[in-house]
């Protein structure tokens, strides 16, 4: 059920588990855009946002010429995703609900109904957390806000006080 496309910039999946790693999946008809925009596209998750810009015709094919380089802007911009979902009556039962993020890359925050439930920060590890307190039955919302990578990345970079040939920036804590 993992999967993984390191070339690509933003990866979701999303799963719930309960206290009994019992795992359901209600999370469908997924809505995607630029934090800059109003309108929303479809979007598949698991998936990327290259994928997702591909396939609405928003982008060419960016295996193809020089397609890789002319967009780039899409790894300087944030996005967003979201879905609206209804939880099944009898997982309401269970003591804990987790819900469970197999990927995010890399800076990514979290809403449930309204709510900041997560905050990510590496790609490579699974993020979870209780969510039962702000579940309804109906007509949940999950927004999921990346923040582009490089962008903090430039940012962290202009702190710090060693250079590296070519003007690049180690960034140390």
């Amino acid at each position: 059920m993992k999967k993984r496309n390191l070339l690509f910039i933003f990866f979701l999946l999303v799963t719930f588990r309960s206290f009994a790693q019992e795992k359901i999946d209600p999370f469908q008809n997924w809505q995607f855009r630029n934090t800059t925009d109003s309108s929303w596209l479809p979007a598949t998750v698991p998936g990327t946002v290259h994928a997702d810009l591909f396939n609405n015709n928003k982008i060419p094919d960016p295996f193809f010429g020089l397609n890789e380089y002319n967009l780039q802007w899409i790894e300087k911009a944030d996005w967003e995703y979201k879905c609206t979902f209804d939880v099944p009556y009898e997982t309401f039962n269970k003591t804990h609900i987790n819900i469970v993020f197999e990927g995010l890359d890399t800076y990514a925050k979290v809403y449930l109904n309204g709510s900041l439930i997560l905050t990510a920060d590496n790609m490579f590890r699974e993020w979870q957390t209780d969510c039962k307190p702000l579940l309804k039955k109906k007509d949940n919302l999950l927004r999921v806000v990346f923040q582009s990578a490089v962008k903090i990345g430039m940012q962290d970079s202009s702190k710090s006080k060693y250079i590296l040939p070519g003007g690049i920036r180690v960034y140390t804590r």
